[in-house]
């Protein structure tokens, strides 16, 4: 997948700079992006914008507090399955790619902030040490990307969100609400909105709009007219790996590219079920159920 973008024309800015007049390594710093995570995140709201900014040549470092690189959060799945709310299960173990602490003494260089949503915005938007750190990014308006329950975060600064037209989960509604924000409605859900430098969704459907109108706010400009001859197939079946498929289909969609899925005796708009391959230090990978596709 990364080579087929790679095929892609896509270029990043930085501001008031030129990158010809930049050193490798300052290019480098010009594209870091920091994500601040937690224990049980949105499994596909974690690794779906951290493959897609990595594909684009961003550096993503994700960090969760008290934990460090290599150290790993729990994720959850959360699942619309004909209830009145999300179910979840519980998904991949993500390995954390940077240090908290590391990122709060060099929270300077970073062009952007993303935020996954999940249960882990509900313990996060209470710590000072999260609160602090991502008020570098709302007091220098730099760009933010924040989807389903991680607006709950950014509503704890102190009027961030105020007379901002943001969406969120529609269950998070009230604490937008209380912060002054112009509550967009996320109809259809894959809808997202950005409002200056703040990109935000309601949940992981809309990482397409997501992803693409993060990348646009940093500064990505993307050219997929190479790719405009016709579209990706992806033949996939029940049980195929969780990330596997949404990944490679969210992230293409991203940059422009259509895809379409297929299942033999399948037709649109039929499910297939995934399943969550991870590594767990048994001899193989284990096996638990995934998100519907």
């Amino acid at each position: 997948v990364f080579f087929y973008i790679r095929q892609l024309t896509l270029t990043s800015r930085v501001a008031s700079v030129k990158k010809n007049e930049m050193s490798n390594d300052e290019q480098k710093e010009s594209k870091r992006v920091l994500m601040i995570c937690g224990d049980y995140g949105e499994d596909y709201e974690i690794m779906v914008p951290f493959q897609t900014l990595s594909a684009a040549g961003y550096q993503v470092d994700v960090v969760c507090p008290e934990k460090k690189t290599g150290d790993k959060i729990a994720t959850s799945i959360h699942d619309f399955e004909g209830d009145q709310t999300y179910t979840e299960k519980r998904g991949h173990n993500f390995v954390l790619t940077a240090d908290f602490e590391a990122a709060v003494r060099d929270v300077k260089k970073y062009v952007g902030l993303v935020i996954p949503g999940g249960r882990a915005p509900e313990y996060l938007s209470t710590r000072k040490d999260v609160i602090d750190l991502v008020k570098h990014f709302t007091s220098n308006d730099l760009p933010i990307a924040a989807i389903c329950h991680g607006p709950l975060i950014l509503s704890s600064v102190d009027g961030y969100l105020k007379d901002k037209a943001a969406t969120c989960y529609p269950a998070c509604k009230p604490f937008l609400d209380l912060s002054g924000a112009k509550f967009q409605d996320p109809s259809p859900i894959t809808k997202c909105f950005t409002a200056g430098k703040l990109v935000t969704g309601a949940a992981w459907p809309a990482h397409p709009e997501f992803c693409e109108q993060f990348m646009t706010v940093l500064g990505a400009k993307i050219d997929a007219s190479a790719c405009k001859k016709g579209k990706v197939l992806i033949i996939a079946g029940d049980y195929v790996e969780d990330y596997e498929i949404m990944c490679v289909f969210q992230m293409l969609q991203s940059f422009g590219v259509d895809a379409d899925v297929v299942c033999p005796k399948k037709k649109s708009g039929d499910v297939i079920k995934t399943c969550v391959h991870d590594f767990e230090g048994a001899q193989t990978y284990s096996e638990k159920p995934g998100h519907n596709f």
